[in-house]
């Protein structure tokens, strides 16, 4: 079995390897559908509506827009924005 990936450790160019993109100009990096399977569980993604879910833990939509998902990470070293609300 291949290891699972962490996006939280990676930096804004190793996301962007990855096929992650820029949400927004707070830093947040969309994931890209394909990604989802491979991710590590108990990683924090956050959602473009500024909830948060926990993979292996909380439901992620599927849905996407041009290969991305609606969750995404913030780069390694990058400052998360203040928590606005809890997603079940």
């Amino acid at each position: 079995m291949a290891k699972k990936i962490d996006l939280s450790s990676k930096t804004k160019a190793e996301l962007d390897r990855l096929g992650c993109r820029a949400w927004d100009g707070e830093g947040l990096m969309l994931v890209p559908k394909d990604l989802l399977p491979d991710l590590a569980e108990g990683q924090k993604l956050y959602c473009i509506d500024g909830g948060e879910v926990v993979v292996g833990r909380d439901y992620v939509d599927g849905d996407t827009r041009f290969g991305l998902l609606a969750y995404g990470v913030y780069p390694k070293g990058s400052k998360k924005p203040a928590k606005k609300k809890a997603r079940k």
